[in-house]
């Protein structure tokens, strides 16, 4: 599989650029791109979103805080580049982008999932007036974590988003709300099979993961920090333990469970099927702690 083992680098493969990078949100990519564009230089490298992060919004003339066009409405929108990344589906950079390579990076779903609800918990309103109604769906992170992950009109990144950007659309993915358990067997054997058409798939979670992709580019690599999500307010939520109760921890499982699979299959033969589990234990145990202080302020 070419996405774990690539027998040759990236500038041997294809000679260079062009590169499209599928971001999922809350895997580091903001730090992998800048990464990328400082190491690669490419002419042209474009931002976008598609609708997939969107669900059923559609008053998109209310995002005053984004140029047009970022912001792909369809796929005769989406510019031409030799590096395309954004938070877009899988089906938009293999329809538009030019012959090249995909990339993406996975990260533990549980971890990730509760990475944006603190995210979005601590946006303030300056920081989201540019993006007009959609704030709105942000906001709800506001409630407590167990309510947030029940509310459908945000199901469209919080229930198996990583699944969601490798199929969309699908006739088995509602936009605006939950995904059936009778489509799970067919949805994670579709995304099984749309996962192997990466040329790389990094994990967060793997030490080794900035290394694997400066080798398989062919380059040297470093990557900043950059938009990670900051300790939120005094008296903005509950301890993490009281957010973290029985129905919070069962509708985490319940929204990461194809891509606790996904993730899974990539750290079996990335890490190693011995010490995947262990692993994952490690993640949301430090995790988990580090919740913890965001929470508390720091």
């Amino acid at each position: 599989m070419g996405l774990l083992n690539p027998p040759f680098s990236w500038r041997e493969q294809n000679g260079g650029l062009p590169l499209s990078f599928m971001h999922v949100p809350k895997t580091a990519g903001s730090a992998i791109t800048a990464g990328l564009v400082a190491a690669l230089r490419p002419n042209n490298p474009r931002f976008i979103y598609d609708r997939v992060l969107f669900g059923t919004f559609d008053e998109f003339n209310t995002l005053s805080g984004l140029p047009a066009e970022v912001v792909c409405l369809s796929q005769d929108a989406v510019p031409v580049a030799d590096f395309l990344f954004g938070h877009v589906g899988l089906s938009t950079l293999l329809d538009r982008r030019p012959a090249g390579r995909l990339m993406t990076v996975l990260r533990e779903p549980v971890t990730r999932l509760t990475s944006l609800w603190l995210f979005w918990r601590g946006e303030t309103d300056e920081r989201l007036a540019g993006w007009g109604t959609w704030a709105e769906t942000v906001r709800l992170a506001h409630a407590p974590l167990g309510a947030f992950l029940s509310m459908p009109k945000a199901a469209c990144q919080t229930d198996n988003q990583l699944t969601r950007m490798l199929l969309w659309p699908h006739p088995m993915i509602p936009n605006g709300g939950f995904i059936d358990e009778r489509y799970d067997r067919a949805l994670l054997r579709a995304a099984f099979a749309r996962l192997r058409l990466f040329d790389f798939a990094g994990l967060v979670e793997d030490e080794q993961m900035v290394v694997r992709l400066a080798t398989w580019l062919g380059t040297t690599l470093e990557t900043p920090r950059l938009n990670e999500t900051a300790p939120l307010p005094p008296g903005v939520g509950r301890p993490f333990h009281d957010e973290l109760d029985l129905h919070a921890s069962r509708l985490l499982e319940h929204r990461t469970r194809l891509d606790l699979q996904l993730w899974l299959r990539v750290a079996r033969r990335r890490i190693s099927a011995r010490d995947t589990a262990r692993l994952r234990s490690r993640v949301l145990f430090r995790s988990g702690a580090r919740f913890g202080r965001l929470i508390d302020g720091g």
